[in-house]
């Protein structure tokens, strides 16, 4: 099932995809929320995570004739692996990095602890704003 109860109609493209491919076959919450990961990632930094495959990571694949890995499925591939491996981009410096890593790393249950993590986040940084400008004053 999907984060409303139903079954998703859509598949996560690569790089919002759970890292175990069953989850993503199934539809399953786990997948939808790690895709939501990855979509507040894009989001904030507008860049699809692991958009940095470099050139020689492609190449390093294609040398090696990876059965099965056409040449336009590269990146897709190597996307899987890292995932597979619990590589992911570095979000520590990235805004509400933390709840994007706890998407990705299945620490959530619901989009609805997600949404409740981001209004605290919000709420704590405007507190914070706000008691910064009184010092200030």
């Amino acid at each position: 099932m999907g984060i409303d109860g139903n079954s998703p109609r859509v598949r996560a493209e690569e790089g919002f995809k759970h890292p175990v491919l069953e989850e993503n076959w199934n539809g399953t919450t786990r997948s939808e929320l790690h895709a939501l990961g990855s979509t507040i990632y894009k989001i904030i930094t507008s860049k699809r995570p692991h958009y940095e495959l470099q050139d020689w990571m492609v190449n390093w694949i294609q040398e090696r004739n990876y059965p099965d890995v056409a040449d336009d499925h590269v990146e897709g591939w190597m996307v899987q692996l890292w995932l597979q491996d619990g590589i992911y981009p570095d979000v520590s410096e990235v805004k509400l990095g933390d709840i994007i890593s706890k998407c990705w790393r299945d620490q959530f249950n619901s989009a609805e602890e997600v949404a409740q993590s981001i209004q605290s986040e919000i709420g704590s940084r405007q507190q914070a704003a706000g008691s910064g400008q009184q010092a200030t004053a």
